[in-house]
């Protein structure tokens, strides 16, 4: 692997990092609610289940369907 990619696969791996290092923190401080700022293991947590349980596939489908609808007008 070349010097450069693996430099710039270093740079994207920690700005990664620290983004979610001061997400986790932010949500753990009790400045927010926890419905609002849920923390990384629950947000996991729930995007498992709901992989598992089908109903992810549907909120992507309707996601979906809502951007080629506005798409469509502004066409």
């Amino acid at each position: 692997m070349a010097p450069e990619r693996r430099r710039s696969i270093i740079r994207g791996t920690l700005t990664l990092l620290v983004a979610a290092a001061v997400y986790e923190a932010a949500a753990r401080s009790g400045v927010f609610p926890k419905a609002l700022l849920p923390t990384l293991p629950r947000i996991a947590g729930t995007l498992i289940d709901m992989v598992a349980d089908g109903t992810m596939l549907w909120h992507a489908f309707y996601t979906l369907a809502r951007m080629l609808t506005a798409s469509g007008l502004q066409s």
